[in-house]
């Protein structure tokens, strides 16, 4: 699969625990055609971490909103993001 990124990135949207929900957020963030959304739950559960990122991949397919994951590369790849964060004292990259 070959990604094609925005001539310009702009805004990038980061989502932590937002009042509004992941899902409504993320429907925002697409409608206004931001480049990216990053899902950003240090304070989730683990299986509910993935149940949130499978909807916000399956909200972003096929948009011009990228969906990047945090921390975690095993989620990215399982859920298929575009992307993942990794701070830099995360791990490795």
């Amino acid at each position: 699969m070959q990604v094609k990124f925005p001539s310009h990135f702009g805004f990038y949207g980061i989502l932590t625990e937002p009042l509004c929900g992941y899902e409504y957020c993320t429907r925002v963030l697409i409608e206004h055609e931001i480049a990216f959304v990053q899902l950003r739950a240090k304070n989730s559960a683990p299986t509910e971490i993935r149940i949130i990122a499978e909807k916000m991949r399956r909200l972003t397919e096929g948009t011009k909103t990228m969906f990047i994951v945090n921390d975690d590369p095993a989620l990215g790849a399982d859920c298929r993001a575009d992307g993942v964060h990794i701070g830099q004292g995360d791990m490795p990259y």
